[in-house]
């Protein structure tokens, strides 16, 4: 690498170990590796060379202050020879693990095909020792990240593998976690939820099953429960849309909009809307509070009626018979 490693780095000669890192971190997370490995290979070259050198200076203090003394002259030389380029370093070998696995996430080979191949490759790039070195670990973190989501649904095979050999589980709940990370693991939820809907059974795992078939021909007697799932995926699994073949999702939604216009679909929905406005209307008068007092006023009445009805019968009875007994009294 010609030129000085400072300018590269983008900072000032230094000796601080920590600002050189500092220096190198910020330079790597604006080079797309996969795009400019020989910008990657520069940017080593140039940390290396950087942690590697020495600022010839002498420390000397007047007033409290750091004062560098200038460097003695030097005799003279003959004229300086260009400075030889230095040998690249050897292409990293995680590189071929990352290439291997893009071919095969791109190719023409399908999900079945290529996932015991790629699961391989897989495992063999988290366990390179290349992983113990914070700028090649950052790169394929980095990497693996953007292809799971670019590659989104033929590289779920690799998913979980990448989340748990990262971390990304505990990671993702950090506030300084990148997009990309989180992005990763709402995945793996959302084909958590999946799995789980073809495991059980019922309405839902129905309307899963005649999703996933292109071949069968939509029909109403299954729309509602194919239309409640592609709600609940549109709105709280939105990666899962990539599951379900396109024919067979677009075929079902013209359906369900074909019935959504239709107008015992729209008288419905014109009862849902006024029986919401009686009652928004109801709760705003108050006909509860009002109901509940007419209630108790009614009851007070049944009452008072009930026990009038009683001693009115009672009264009855009672004043004859004693009339009766004080009759037969007064004639012995």
């Amino acid at each position: 690498m010609s030129g000085s490693p400072w300018t590269r780095l983008g900072i000032a000669p230094t000796d601080d170990q920590a600002a050189i890192k500092r220096a190198y971190a910020a330079q790597l997370k604006a080079i797309d590796v996969d795009a400019d490995p020989n910008a990657f290979i520069a940017l080593r070259e140039a940390f290396d060379r950087a942690r590697t050198m020495k600022l010839r200076r002498q420390q000397s203090y007047s007033a409290g202050e750091l004062v560098l003394a200038p460097l003695p002259e030097q005799p003279a030389s003959p004229a300086p020879q260009p400075e030889p380029e230095p040998e690249a370093e050897p292409r990293p070998k995680w590189i071929e693990h990352f290439e291997a696995i893009q071919t095969l996430v791109y190719g023409d080979r399908s999900r079945e095909d290529i996932y015991d191949e790629i699961c391989a490759r897989m495992a063999r790039l988290l366990a390179s020792p290349e992983m113990e070195q914070i700028d090649h670990a950052i790169a394929i973190e980095t990497w693996a990240a953007d292809l799971i989501l670019a590659g989104i649904p033929r590289t779920n095979a690799v998913m979980a593998s990448a989340i748990n050999g990262f971390g990304w589980f505990a990671r993702a709940e950090k506030w300084d976690c990148p997009p990309a990370i989180i992005a990763v693991v709402n995945r793996n939820a959302d084909c958590e939820f999946l799995r789980a809907i073809q495991r059980s059974t019922g309405p839902t795992h129905q309307a899963c099953r005649l999703l996933m078939d292109p071949d069968r021909r939509p029909s109403n007697h299954y729309a509602d429960s194919v239309a409640q799932l592609l709600k609940v995926v549109h709105t709280q699994h939105p990666t899962l849309i990539a599951e379900f073949p396109r024919e067979s999702v677009a075929a079902w939604e013209a359906l369900i909009e074909r019935r959504h216009a239709s107008a015992p679909a729209r008288i419905g929905r014109g009862f849902e809307r006024l029986n919401a406005r009686i009652g928004y209307w109801w709760r705003r008068l108050y006909f509860n509070e009002i109901f509940k007092i007419l209630g108790l006023f009614l009851g007070g009445l049944l009452v008072i009626s009930l026990v009038g009805a009683t001693s009115g019968i009672a009264l009855f009875w009672i004043v004859p018979a004693l009339l009766r007994r004080g009759g037969r009294s007064g004639g012995y």
